[in-house]
């Protein structure tokens, strides 16, 4: 302290201070040493009041008439400076954590409602009536699919809902676009490709049972010759009903999931010898000739059809391929008419009767349990397993007895 006692007895001996000054050499060497006091009490309190540490700091000299050198050297012997910039370091550190919980809350809430979209709706076909669907996607279990083409279809979609991929069809490329790893290519629509004088091609080819109107973009490198298949993958499933408001038809599903569009690109690389191959321009596409039943103007027809397809799909016929994504197309149609219905028989009392049975499945759990009604509540309360057995008919069942005689 002695810098302190030297600065004191140096402000009191000055005469050449200006009056402002002199009114303050007045204050006598007590209130000197009781104003140090009160301001080292204000500094011994600081992690009590660190919220407002650097206001008080600059407040402190003013509300008590002391000079700035006397305030400096208490703040360096009472390491003030230091001690602020720890507590400004763990009141950062605090709300550093604060916002990344906020975050994580909130990347929380987006995965949720992505899922939600994602379940909400079957990505196969376009028709006006699939926001009807909605309530019977949620509610109705989902059918599986069964081929590359269906499957594709479905990552494709949850790629697009920021969700993870079901079935692992798609491969990131190094410009972050994504690579459809399992596909066919019509022999006919691709050499009318490579014959077209452009480089750029507009195309309507179901590319990988993911892209709708896309492009075929035509270039050569050190590998040799190659068509990009290129596509946005988007969802606009109003936008061919041109009796409907621009805003209305170009509504992108991704604005209600919080995912994106994303892009697809597929290089296939092909020689003179008319054989085709994958993106890394060694591993061939498989050539194959097989009857293909589609539907024509005239109705159903059946003609061969030649295609080169990816290695591990050369087995899985065109046929299976139709057939699986029909049935996907025609069941989320279905749920479109399924869910009015559904609701208004909510209204018609289908929920009692759905009671109704729930309480005849308790009863028999009771028994089974040797419980009574109360007591199989508490026991399922804690076992959740077994109260969704309850729920899912099929489970219960095959956990009665064989002598239970159950309502169904």
């Amino acid at each position: 302290m002695d810098s302190i006692e030297n600065n004191k007895k140096n402000i009191i001996e000055d005469t050449n201070n200006s009056p402002e000054n002199k009114e303050n050499i007045l204050i006598t060497r007590e209130a000197i040493i009781t104003q140090e006091q009160q301001l080292v009490s204000e500094m011994e309190n600081i992690d009590e009041n660190f919220l407002n540490e650097d206001k008080k700091l600059q407040e402190i000299p003013d509300s008590l008439k002391l000079p700035q050198d006397i305030v400096e050297d208490v703040k360096q012997e009472m390491q003030v400076d230091q001690a602020i910039r720890e507590i400004n370091t763990q009141e950062r550190s605090f709300k550093s954590h604060i916002m990344g919980q906020l975050k994580n809350i909130r990347d929380s809430l987006n995965n949720l409602r992505g899922k939600l979209v994602e379940r909400s709706m079957t990505p196969i076909g376009y028709d006006p009536l699939k926001p009807l669907s909605v309530p019977g996607e949620l509610l109705l279990p989902k059918m599986e699919a069964k081929t590359w083409a269906t499957k594709n279809r479905y990552d494709a979609w949850a790629i697009y809902n920021g969700q993870p991929q079901h079935y692992e069809s798609f491969r990131k490329n190094p410009d972050g676009t994504y690579k459809i790893k399992s596909f066919n290519i019509d022999e006919k629509k691709f050499k009318k490709i490579i014959q077209d004088p452009r480089e750029k091609i507009g195309i309507d080819i179901n590319f990988g049972g993911v892209s709708g109107a896309s492009w075929a973009i035509k270039g050569f490198d050190d590998k040799g010759k190659f068509v990009d298949f290129t596509d946005e993958w988007d969802l606009q499933p109003l936008k061919t009903q041109n009796y409907l408001p621009e805003k209305v038809k170009n509504f992108e599903v991704s604005s209600l999931s919080g995912g994106a569009p994303f892009t697809t690109v597929n290089k296939v690389y092909y020689d003179e010898n008319g054989n085709l191959f994958d993106d890394d321009a060694k591993t061939p596409l498989v050539k194959s000739t097989e009857p293909v039943t589609f539907e024509a103007n005239e109705g159903m027809k059946t003609e061969d059809v030649t295609y080169y397809k990816t290695q591990d799909i050369q087995d899985v016929s065109q046929n299976e391929i139709l057939k699986d994504w029909d049935s996907h197309q025609s069941y989320g149609f279905a749920k479109s008419m399924v869910a009015p219905a559904f609701a208004i028989s909510l209204f018609a009392g289908i929920n009692v009767i759905e009671q109704e049975k729930m309480n005849t499945r308790i009863e028999e759990f009771s028994k089974k349990k040797n419980f009574t009604i109360e007591q199989s509540y508490d026991y399922l309360a804690n076992h959740p397993a077994e109260a969704d057995s309850l729920v899912n008919y099929e489970d219960f069942v095959k956990n009665l007895p064989d002598e239970s005689n159950v309502i169904k």
